[in-house]
């Protein structure tokens, strides 16, 4: 929560709330058995009761914090898993999946640069929740599954083209995504994460439409 609150970019008035919340009541009042066997209905929940109480925080910040806090109750079995389902003469034996091969949560941001089995623009989605990548179709929605090329638009925030909201009409939903040759050279799924926390208030202003 610290981290986010100092480096998320967010507004003053979210980063003072951020740091205020009282997090060991949350713990203590929250169903850990869930958040290792359903980290997605664990976050759910966890979501549903925080915006019941009328938090001074946008419900995506809380939302980020919990699914990182996650991590270390989930990577290890979820690598475990992985290395069952690990590149064989460049391809996984998973299907490309909507959701995480690992844990069933849903994608959280997208990627789009080299990935081991292409050495040109390929595309990786990843799971904050339990920090596993996989191989993408380029030109597919990562929340539906539509390959429709005139459903699918991307959006920016003037002068970060790097960080973009992948928008689609069919189910109207989006998928953060990061364009690897527009960003930084040491790249961390954890900490675009936590940049592009802003394109989720983004998205979920009432002004923003497809």
């Amino acid at each position: 929560a610290a981290y986010v609150a100092e480096h998320a970019d967010l507004e003053e008035k979210t980063a003072a709330a951020l740091r205020a919340y009282d997090w060991s009541t949350f713990v203590q009042r929250s169903d850990l058995k869930l958040a290792g066997s359903d980290p997605t209905s664990f976050l759910q929940l966890a979501c549903a009761d925080y915006e019941a109480s009328d938090g001074d925080m946008p419900v995506e910040t809380f939302a980020l914090v919990v699914g990182l806090s996650l991590r270390p109750l989930l990577q290890a079995a979820a690598k475990t898993v992985m290395d069952m389902l690990d590149l064989k003469d460049g391809q996984t034996v998973h299907d490309k999946p909507l959701h995480c091969p690992a844990c069933g949560s849903l994608a959280t941001t997208s990627f789009v640069g080299d990935t081991p089995s292409n050495s040109g623009r390929g595309r990786i989605l990843y799971c904050e929740y339990c920090g596993t990548e996989w191989e993408f179709e380029r030109v597919r929605c990562a929340c539906c599954g539509t390959h429709d090329q005139n459903k699918l638009h991307y959006f920016h925030i003037e002068g970060d083209e790097a960080h973009r909201l992948h928008n689609c009409e069919a189910c109207g939903d989006y998928m953060r995504t990061v364009f690897r040759d527009d960003t930084v050279e040491v790249f961390a799924f954890e900490v675009e994460d936590v940049v592009m926390t802003r394109l989720d208030m983004v998205a979920n202003d009432p002004r923003f439409s497809v």
